[in-house]
Protein backbone atom coordinates (compact mmCIF):
# COMPACT_ATOMS: atom_id res chain seq x y z
CA UNK A 1 0.00 0.00 0.00
CA UNK A 2 1.46 3.30 -1.14
CA UNK A 3 0.27 5.63 1.28
CA UNK A 4 1.19 3.31 3.95
CA UNK A 5 4.30 2.62 3.24
CA UNK A 6 4.86 6.93 2.67
CA UNK A 7 3.42 7.03 6.47
CA UNK A 8 5.42 4.19 7.22
CA UNK A 9 9.04 6.22 6.00
CA UNK A 10 7.77 9.41 7.78
CA UNK A 11 7.97 7.79 11.25
CA UNK A 12 11.00 6.12 11.06
CA UNK A 13 12.05 9.53 9.82
CA UNK A 14 10.63 10.71 13.32
CA UNK A 15 12.00 8.48 15.45
CA UNK A 16 15.49 9.03 14.05
CA UNK A 17 14.77 13.09 14.97
CA UNK A 18 13.92 12.22 18.18
CA UNK A 19 16.86 9.44 18.82
CA UNK A 20 19.40 12.37 17.41
CA UNK A 21 17.62 15.35 18.45
CA UNK A 22 16.25 14.73 21.45
CA UNK A 23 17.98 11.82 22.67
CA UNK A 24 21.35 12.91 21.17
CA UNK A 25 21.61 9.33 20.16
CA UNK A 26 22.95 7.34 17.15
CA UNK A 27 21.02 4.46 18.34
CA UNK A 28 18.50 2.86 15.77
CA UNK A 29 14.90 2.04 15.92
CA UNK A 30 12.26 -0.24 14.30
CA UNK A 31 8.54 0.04 15.01
CA UNK A 32 7.65 -3.46 16.60
CA UNK A 33 4.07 -2.84 16.48
CA UNK A 34 1.28 -0.86 15.13
CA UNK A 35 -2.73 -0.50 15.05
CA UNK A 36 -5.32 1.99 13.87
CA UNK A 37 -7.72 3.60 16.15
CA UNK A 38 -11.55 4.60 15.30
CA UNK A 39 -13.07 6.57 17.84
CA UNK A 40 -16.81 7.60 17.24
CA UNK A 41 -18.55 9.99 19.57
CA UNK A 42 -18.46 8.88 23.09
CA UNK A 43 -15.25 6.85 22.72
CA UNK A 44 -11.79 7.27 24.73
CA UNK A 45 -8.88 5.56 25.97
CA UNK A 46 -7.93 5.04 29.52
CA UNK A 47 -4.31 6.04 30.99
CA UNK A 48 -1.74 3.50 30.13
CA UNK A 49 1.54 3.66 28.79
CA UNK A 50 3.83 0.74 26.80
CA UNK A 51 5.85 -1.08 29.11
CA UNK A 52 7.06 -3.26 26.05
CA UNK A 53 8.57 -0.58 24.08
CA UNK A 54 11.40 2.49 24.23
CA UNK A 55 9.38 5.07 22.10
CA UNK A 56 5.84 5.26 21.42
CA UNK A 57 3.64 7.36 19.38
CA UNK A 58 0.61 8.49 17.43
CA UNK A 59 -0.22 9.39 13.37
CA UNK A 60 -3.19 11.36 12.95
CA UNK A 61 -5.64 11.10 9.77
CA UNK A 62 -7.59 13.42 11.35
CA UNK A 63 -8.01 16.87 12.96
CA UNK A 64 -7.86 15.97 16.71
CA UNK A 65 -8.65 18.83 18.61
CA UNK A 66 -11.95 17.75 20.31
CA UNK A 67 -10.33 14.61 21.59
CA UNK A 68 -6.37 15.29 21.80
CA UNK A 69 -3.90 13.06 23.65
CA UNK A 70 -3.21 13.50 27.20
CA UNK A 71 -0.19 12.93 28.63
CA UNK A 72 0.64 12.97 32.59
CA UNK A 73 3.62 14.41 34.70
CA UNK A 74 5.85 11.44 35.50
CA UNK A 75 7.28 13.92 38.53
CA UNK A 76 4.83 13.33 41.95
CA UNK A 77 6.05 17.00 42.79
CA UNK A 78 3.08 18.28 40.77
CA UNK A 79 0.83 16.45 42.65
CA UNK A 80 2.33 16.12 46.38
CA UNK A 81 1.42 19.61 47.88
CA UNK A 82 -2.27 21.17 46.80
CA UNK A 83 -1.01 24.87 45.78
CA UNK A 84 -2.58 26.91 43.38
CA UNK A 85 0.35 28.22 40.42
CA UNK A 86 0.04 31.90 38.93
CA UNK A 87 0.67 30.15 35.76
CA UNK A 88 1.48 26.51 34.38
CA UNK A 89 4.50 24.93 33.15
CA UNK A 90 6.00 21.23 32.52
CA UNK A 91 7.35 21.54 36.20
CA UNK A 92 4.10 21.98 38.31
CA UNK A 93 1.29 20.71 35.77
CA UNK A 94 -0.29 17.58 36.31
CA UNK A 95 -1.13 16.61 32.57
CA UNK A 96 -1.33 18.45 29.20
CA UNK A 97 -3.14 18.00 26.46
CA UNK A 98 -1.73 17.98 22.81
CA UNK A 99 -4.32 18.75 19.88
CA UNK A 100 -2.83 17.32 16.86
CA UNK A 101 -3.50 17.85 12.79
CA UNK A 102 -4.17 15.53 10.19
CA UNK A 103 -0.83 13.99 8.64
CA UNK A 104 1.26 14.91 12.00
CA UNK A 105 3.04 12.48 14.70
CA UNK A 106 3.80 12.64 18.18
CA UNK A 107 6.63 10.93 20.15
CA UNK A 108 7.00 10.03 23.43
CA UNK A 109 9.29 7.76 25.75
CA UNK A 110 6.82 4.43 25.86
CA UNK A 111 6.79 4.37 29.35
CA UNK A 112 4.93 7.78 29.45
CA UNK A 113 1.36 7.29 30.88
CA UNK A 114 -1.39 8.54 28.60
CA UNK A 115 -4.81 8.44 27.65
CA UNK A 116 -7.57 10.42 25.37
CA UNK A 117 -10.54 12.07 27.14
CA UNK A 118 -14.05 11.16 25.37
CA UNK A 119 -14.45 11.96 22.08
CA UNK A 120 -17.31 14.37 21.50
CA UNK A 121 -17.21 15.19 17.86
CA UNK A 122 -19.34 13.74 15.47
CA UNK A 123 -16.56 13.60 13.10
CA UNK A 124 -15.05 10.63 13.39
CA UNK A 125 -11.32 10.28 15.14
CA UNK A 126 -9.03 8.22 12.65
CA UNK A 127 -5.08 7.30 14.31
CA UNK A 128 -2.10 5.20 14.16
CA UNK A 129 -0.46 4.30 16.73
CA UNK A 130 2.97 2.48 17.00
CA UNK A 131 5.53 1.32 19.58
CA UNK A 132 9.10 0.95 18.76
CA UNK A 133 12.55 -0.60 20.26
CA UNK A 134 16.23 -0.80 19.53
CA UNK A 135 17.54 -2.03 16.23
CA UNK A 136 20.96 -2.39 17.53
CA UNK A 137 23.29 -3.13 20.31
CA UNK A 138 22.06 -1.52 23.38
CA UNK A 139 24.13 -1.03 26.99
CA UNK A 140 27.77 -1.19 27.30
CA UNK A 141 30.79 -4.01 28.12
CA UNK A 142 31.76 -1.51 30.90
CA UNK A 143 28.82 -2.13 32.72
CA UNK A 144 28.35 -5.87 31.48
CA UNK A 145 24.64 -4.51 30.05
CA UNK A 146 25.19 -5.27 26.42
CA UNK A 147 22.17 -6.53 25.10
CA UNK A 148 22.78 -7.36 21.06
CA UNK A 149 19.76 -7.64 18.43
Amino acid sequence: KKRLSSIRRFIEKSLDKYMKEVLHSSAKLRITNSWINIEHKGMSHPKHNHANSFLSGVFYFTDVRESPLVVYNPSSFSRAWDYKPNSFNSFNSYKWTVPMNKNSCVIFPSTLEHSVDTHNDEKIRISLSFNSFFDSSIGSSEQRTTLTF
